[in-house]
């Protein structure tokens, strides 16, 4: 089973939400899109990163 695409409109909004004034846990927003905990991670890494 490969990986499927997420909706690049859903990814923004998943990653607004671990910002203030929402401040999602990573679960939080793993569990809201149906992704895992660590993907969540990686988005938010590259956030931090600048590379978004």
């Amino acid at each position: 089973m490969g990986r499927r695409p997420v909706d690049p409109e859903l990814k923004e909004r998943a990653i607004r939400h671990l910002l203030p004034p929402y401040n999602w846990t990573m679960r939080q927003v793993a569990e809201d899109i149906g992704v895992g905990v660590s993907t969540v991670h990686d988005w938010r890494k590259r956030l931090e990163m600048g590379a978004y």
